[in-house]
C-alpha cells in the first residue's frame, strides 16, 4: 500500500448489540471502510461465502473498484474450517442488514 497506514477492524457478522457472539467464526476483518459499508449492508455473503454487493451501491469508476469488482468473489478464508464464517451468523446479517 506504498507505506500507508491501513487500520484493519474485528467485525461482529451478527451484531454483538443483538445477541452475537465474539467468536471468530461470527468474525470478518475489514478496514474501516469495509467495515462501515458491512454494517450498512451494502455488501454481504452468500451461503457459499463469497461477496455480495448491494444493487443500491452506486456505480462510479472508484467504487466499482472498491465494491463491485468484488462481486462474486470467494473470501479469504482461514486453512482451519472451523473457523470460518458461520452459516447462522451469515444468515442473520443476509436477512436483518444486506440490503439484496
Amino acid at each position: 500500500m506504498d507505506g500507508a497506514l491501513i487500520g484493519i477492524e474485528a467485525v461482529h457478522i451478527h451484531w454483538k448489540a443483538y445477541g452475537g457472539p465474539s467468536v471468530v467464526n461470527n468474525g470478518l476483518a475489514l478496514c474501516t471502510l469495509h467495515h462501515d459499508a458491512f454494517d450498512m449492508g451494502a455488501f454481504g455473503l452468500d451461503e457459499s461465502i463469497t461477496i455480495r454487493i448491494s444493487g443500491g451501491v452506486s456505480r462510479s469508476p472508484v467504487v466499482d473498484h472498491l465494491f463491485w469488482q468484488r462481486d462474486g468473489q470467494q473470501l479469504f478464508l482461514p486453512y482451519d474450517k472451523t473457523q470460518w464464517p458461520a452459516e447462522q451468523y451469515v444468515g442473520w446479517h443476509r436477512k436483518q442488514i444486506f440490503k439484496a
